[in-house]
């Protein structure tokens, strides 16, 4: 993976909400991960909202380039909040409903299946329903940074589970 990645990922991790926009414009304090307090960041996007000039007070800035523009995931994730200042809030309706709720007598377990057919299991139903509140609540986040449709999320883990239940099929007995 190319240090860019690196960089890119990190960035899409930092939560937009947390990117105060400063009074000049392009300019941002941005959450630092590893220590307290915020890096002050300027970002400057070409007509076609490509990184035109950035800059960091972190220590890392510069050892990654974009486009030939030095940057860094605090350079990168400004930039992602100029282009798109305020990410609309997912429409939670489009979360998958709990389609069913049964004992497993074989494996003396719960298990809740929702409509796109992920399975959350458990001792008891109120843990099948805790993980699928936790695991509805990561998808509505991840939609929330990423400002990716819920239909769309829901259609790559629809892809993911059919690999997984197909690689599975696959392993020899």
């Amino acid at each position: 993976m190319s240090a860019l990645s690196v960089r890119w990922q990190r960035a899409q991790a930092i939560d937009p909400a947390t990117i105060q926009p400063l009074p000049t414009l392009g300019s941002f304090a941005v959450p630092s991960q590893s220590v307290m307090g915020n890096y002050l960041v300027h970002v400057q996007l070409d007509a076609e909202g490509k990184l035109a000039a950035s800059s960091c007070t972190c220590p890392d800035f510069g050892r990654t380039h974009l486009h030939g523009v030095p940057c860094c995931k605090h350079a990168l994730a400004a930039a992602a909040k100029l282009r798109n200042p305020s990410p609309a809030a997912p429409d939670l309706s489009q979360l998958p409903a709990v389609r069913s709720l049964v004992y497993d007598r074989l494996a003396y377990e719960w298990c809740l299946e929702d409509a796109d057919g992920w399975r959350y299991w458990g001792d008891d139903p109120e843990q099948c329903r805790r993980a699928y509140d936790e695991a509805m609540r990561v998808l509505g986040e991840h939609a929330r940074k990423s400002g990716v449709p819920l239909a769309e999320l829901r259609e790559f883990r629809a892809r993911e589970r059919d690999w997984a239940r197909q690689r599975a099929d696959e392993v020899p007995a």
